[in-house]
């Protein structure tokens, strides 16, 4: 391993699972039209509302508080327990994950994703998504071997950027 690798490197549990799960999709809910489905469930709601009351139209009314239910309580519980079932199938459940970044790309025993494969990286609160595809590679900050690893790890991902925006 040399001074220009950054090696990553974690447990692949189930609570680290749901983390890069979360992660992945809220992200890819804040970038996405779905993100205005609360709204529309909000707007909903509100012409329940109106409609009981000037109407006596309670059958909007209920259908909108459902959907608002779910939306803001249970959309995320039912989403868990889909990907814990998901999980507990997968057979990666307790396996040691360890990546090596450096001009290669993203090299691990199994494969090697050159840089030119990893459309984009995006820095979430507890780490970082790697988008290769329709796939993604989840990095928690705590597996990187320290600041230093995951300072030089965002210094490559800024050069390859700015190397892919160049070309």
């Amino acid at each position: 391993m040399s001074e220009n690798t950054v090696t990553v490197e974690y447990l692949w549990d189930e609570d680290l699972y749901l983390e890069a799960a979360k992660a992945a999709y809220d992200y890819e809910l804040e970038h996405s039209p779905r993100r205005f489905m609360g709204w529309i469930f909000i707007a909903l709601t509100q012409f329940g509302v109106v409609a009981a009351l000037k109407q006596g139209v309670f059958g909007l009314l209920f259908i909108s508080t459902l959907l608002v239910i779910y939306w803001y309580f249970l959309r995320w519980p039912m989403r868990r327990a889909m990907l814990r079932r998901r999980f507990a199938a997968s057979g990666t459940a307790g396996k040691r994950f360890r990546f090596e970044i450096d001009d290669r790309g993203v090299v691990s025993p199994a494969r090697t994703i050159p840089w030119d494969d990893i459309l984009s990286v995006v820095r979430v609160s507890n780490g970082y998504l790697l988008y290769s595809g329709r796939e993604f590679l989840y990095f928690p900050d705590n597996a990187f071997s320290g600041a230093d690893a995951r300072l030089r790890f965002d210094t490559w991902v800024k050069s390859k950027k700015r190397e892919a925006a160049a070309a």
